[in-house]
């Protein structure tokens, strides 16, 4: 909550060191050409002054030497989706592609800094596969899921 709506953005750098421990420790990084992140709307950049999830990425690039680059960009013309319901959020394009004139040949980690639903990694993943990446990987510091099993940084 400090990290995301308080201002803290110090916090990034702790995120990133933890989650590239973590990644790491998988081999997450194999065959990953760039790193990427959630976008955040114009509006909600404005008012908070980062992107939390670009900060995480931007130090991971530095941590390990992969490329960061600003993949996705988000609609502008929705509603909040944190009024929206679950099936909702799933039905909703909330991102769109640009940087048209990069090749996305080979993997992207995509990194967001909270997992709730997966609506919104699966809808980032689903434009960079179509986009060309050969494969997304996707990082986030936390998730209150508990029905994934999966690895937390």
């Amino acid at each position: 909550v400090r990290y995301k709506f308080q201002g803290e953005n110090w916090l990034s750098a702790p995120f990133a060191a933890l989650l590239h421990q973590t990644i790491l420790r998988h081999n997450g990084y194999v065959h990953c050409r760039w790193i990427t992140s959630v976008p955040v709307s114009s509006k909600r950049y404005k008012k908070r002054g980062y992107n939390q999830s670009e900060l995480i990425a931007r130090k991971l690039s530095a941590l390990s030497g992969i490329p960061y680059t600003e993949l996705l960009v988000r609609k502008e013309d929705l509603a909040q989706t944190g009024k929206m319901n679950r099936a909702e959020r799933y039905q909703t394009r909330r991102f769109a592609r640009f940087h048209q004139d990069i090749v996305l040949n080979g993997g992207v980690l995509l990194i967001d800094d909270i997992l709730t639903t997966g609506s919104t990694l699966n809808e980032c993943a689903a434009l960079l596969l179509d986009a060309g990446a050969d494969f997304v990987k996707a990082g986030v510091v936390i998730s209150g899921r508990r029905d994934l099993g999966g690895v937390c940084a």
